[in-house]
């Protein structure tokens, strides 16, 4: 260990000592130093023999002197130094002599990953987990215990005696494993019902796709005798045994004694055995032409004179398996629908990276470069999946933020086919299920139906660029990838129930504003009647249709303006109040199924309190007969009051109309004999639910006057809204002193 007069740089790699030393600190195990690269330099040029280590590792990777770095130490791993551009790591090798606590060991990666490693660490990561964690016991048993899939691969012995071939299940138990890999754009290996008979019999490994053949020398590496990939066990031509088996996912990958998860791979064909490839997620570039995932070695002389070999590296992210908001686009296999339930069903998965091996089980992870716990003990956000710790204390978490943030995540993914958008999910929702959710309704739950409701599509994680191609039947939009089938030339498609975010193909959310409410606001609307028609036998996949009975507040209103991603309602017109409500459209903002001036409805759901403000939230809808938009008035100006109503000019110029009645609900807005916000009127007399006598009626009717019970009854959903006003400031409150109504929604 290093004896030499530690600067206040580098501390002499030993953090406790040091800082006992200078500050009079005890028990002192990390710490955090922020300073410019040319101190570093500079202090290496007067002598100290560690900053002088720390600058032959940072000008390897030609970072700039004027950069500001973050020195991270930690008692017995490595340290690392991060800035703009730059995340180093600097350690010895396993069993090697180290300069000081501070530079703990790691591993060298090689650069072939092989069969043997892959089986060496899997194995002693699942004796550890099996012999330490009790947790994960509980969701795997032993072999008497685990009931085999409906069909499995027999993968026979190590030394290959045994044919390959496929094992319909009689009532078997013992331990498999379990492949998640991307199919891609390559023609699969798949069982059908006029090859199951040749499958039973023998299967040629040679006939075999590459990441198939990997997964099956990984098994018999481990000496496990069955794995289950789903192209092989499920018939792929028999819509009865699929939808059978997609309903059983959550035993399925639940009693895997281990799932093998290809992160990297986007196609059948690539394997994840071989040759590692260099990440996509690299920040720095490396002063020669070493790869990045090589560690820079050099030697270097302590001042007692011995050598010692320093190994300096570009720390490797692992953020995207192990945080919750972690970057996932730069890995295939994390974009694809089906494979986010796989991951969550699984009690341990093995994740293959480009350049790195992470376990993940229900109660830790590990990795091969050993850099997850340094992101453990630095990142609050990288403890764990959410989901995990859910599924072991349900009773701490709130399940309805849990439900959307998972529907959030899971909404971003692509699928070949979007009708399974809720069968991909089912093994989830089936766990959930067990949770006192209440009945699941096409991907919401009964218990908090209403607080559900409230999604809104995502229109910017729908433009966030994916790096996988997308497969053949698919648009490649560059963008969120969405099937021909989810749109005609005309209009945007929707979907049965319109209420459920199932029926838009675009990314969905829930504003964080949303637990606020949950916990504290006040429920607007109530659910008298919800259901849904299923189109097979299992209550979380398919549905053919819904409906939805409410009774709540209802008030008409009119786009005025588009704005990037959203309609603009302005409020100016009617209430000379400066701020808008927004209309979030449930369809990409190229076809909306809206146009600006369209009569529209708003079914309010609920409000909450906000600082000094009121906030409610409603569901844009439209009469499903009425499939064609309305169309605007004439040169409408949506900053021009005059256009609403007309003024007593225009009433004028126009012949006199026979006297009609308008039947008029819910309006808002009591305006007396005179000016109308500055436009003269003749006589109008507007009250809440009256009926009311005139010669011209509105050329647009201001927002909030309701409809007519006998007008329209049934709607679908197009767009989600919010608004809010100042307290004890209700004239800027569409629905206040509306009438609460029956509305059906499908």
């Amino acid at each position: 260990m290093a004896t030499w007069h530690a600067c206040n740089i580098c501390y002499g790699f030993d953090i406790e000592r040091a800082l006992e030393r200078i500050e009079r600190c005890n028990g002192v195990r990390r710490a955090l130093r922020l300073l410019q690269v040319q101190v570093i330099e500079k202090s290496a040029r007067n002598g100290c023999p560690g900053c002088d280590l720390m600058r032959r590792a940072i000008a390897h990777f030609a970072v700039p002197s004027t950069v500001y770095v973050h020195i991270i130490f930690a008692v017995g791993m490595p340290m690392r130094i991060e800035g703009e551009n730059i995340d180093l790591e600097i350690f010895v090798g396993t069993g090697e002599f180290s300069p000081g606590p501070c530079i703990g060991c790691a591993p060298c990666l090689s650069q072939v990953l092989t069969v043997e490693n892959v089986a060496y660490l899997a194995q002693n990561w699942l004796r550890r987990c099996m012999n330490e964690h009790k947790t994960c016991l509980k969701y795997t048993h032993p072999p008497r215990w685990s009931r085999l899939p409906r069909r499995v691969l027999d993968v026979g012995s190590l030394d290959g005696a045994g044919e390959l071939c496929l094992v319909e299940n009689r009532n078997q138990f013992g331990h498999y494993i379990a492949l998640s890999y991307c199919w891609g754009q390559d023609h699969n290996f798949t069982t059908t019902t006029k090859n199951l008979v040749d499958r039973l019999a023998q299967i040629d490994l040679r006939d075999l796709p590459k990441t198939f053949q990997d997964a099956v020398a990984v098994t018999r590496q481990m000496g496990i005798r069955y794995l289950w990939i789903d192209a092989l066990c499920i018939l792929q031509d028999d819509k009865e045994d699929w939808e059978r088996e997609a309903a059983d996912m959550k035993n399925v990958y639940g009693n895997a004694i281990l799932t093998l998860s290809i992160t990297c791979s986007s196609g059948v064909n690539q394997g994840f055995l071989g040759p590692r490839t260099k990440s996509l997620e690299s920040p720095v570039q490396t002063s020669n032409s070493e790869q990045r995932e090589e560690a820079y070695v050099f030697a270097w002389t302590s001042p007692e004179g011995q050598q010692i070999s320093i190994s300096v590296r570009c720390r490797l992210s692992h953020s995207a398996i192990i945080s919750d908001i972690g970057d996932q686009a730069t890995h295939p296999l994390l974009t694809r629908g089906w494979t986010f339930q796989e991951r969550l069903l699984a009690t341990r998965t093995l994740h293959f990276l480009r350049e790195d091996l992470i376990w993940e089980c229900k109660c830790r992870y590990w990795c091969e470069c050993g850099g997850v716990n340094t992101d453990q003990m630095w990142e609050s956000d990288m403890q764990g999946s959410t989901y995990n710790r859910v599924m072991i204390e349900p009773e701490k978490a709130n399940l309805t933020a849990v439900w959307q943030s998972l529907v959030t995540n899971y909404s971003k993914r692509l699928l070949t086919h979007e009708s399974d958008r809720l069968p991909a999910l089912s093994g989830v929702a089936h766990r959930f299920g067990s949770l006192d959710m209440g009945l699941y309704m096409a991907g919401l739950w009964r218990k908090n139906l209403l607080w559900d409701l409230a999604w809104q599509t995502d229109h910017t994680a729908a433009q966030k660029p994916l790096r996988e191609q997308s497969e053949q039947s698919i648009i490649n939009t560059g963008l969120k990838e969405v099937t021909e089938s989810s749109w005609n030339a005309s209009q945007p498609p929707w979907r049965s129930p319109s209420w459920s975010w199932i029926s838009t193909p675009l990314p969905v959310r829930w504003k964080t504003d949303n637990t606020r409410a949950l916990d504290t606001g006040e429920s607007m609307a109530q659910i008298l009647n919800a259901e849904c028609k299923l189109v097979g036998s299992d209550p979380m996949g398919r549905v053919a249709s819904g409906k939805l009975l409410l009774r709540a507040r209802v008030a008409s209103f009119f786009p005025t303006s588009l704005e990037n991603d959203h309609f603009v309602v302005s409020k100016r017109a009617v209430f000379h109040v400066d701020d808008s409500i927004k209309l979030i459209p449930d369809f990409p903002i190229s076809q909306p199924g809206i146009t600006i001036g369209q009569t529209l409805y708003a079914v309010q759901l609920f409000s909450y309190t906000k600082d000094t403000e009121c906030h409610w939230m409603a569901l844009a809808v439209l009469p499903v007969h009425l499939e064609e938009p309305t169309a605007p008035a004439e040169n409408y100006d949506s900053e021009s009051s005059s256009q609403i109503l007309e003024t007593e000019e225009q009433s004028e110029e126009r012949s006199e109309p026979e006297a009609r009645s308008w039947l008029l609900l819910g309006l808002t807005a009591v305006v007396k004999l005179g000016n109308l916000f500055g436009v003269p009127h003749k006589a109008v007399g507007y009250f809440a639910d009256a009926k009311i006598t005139s010669n011209h009626p509105p050329k647009y009717l201001p927002p909030s006057h309701g409809f007519t019970a006998e007008y329209h009854e049934t709607f679908r959903r197009v767009g989600f809204l919010e608004g809010q006003h100042l307290r004890n400031y209700q004239p800027s409150d569409w629905f206040h002193g509306v009438a609460s109504r029956e509305i059906s929604i499908i």
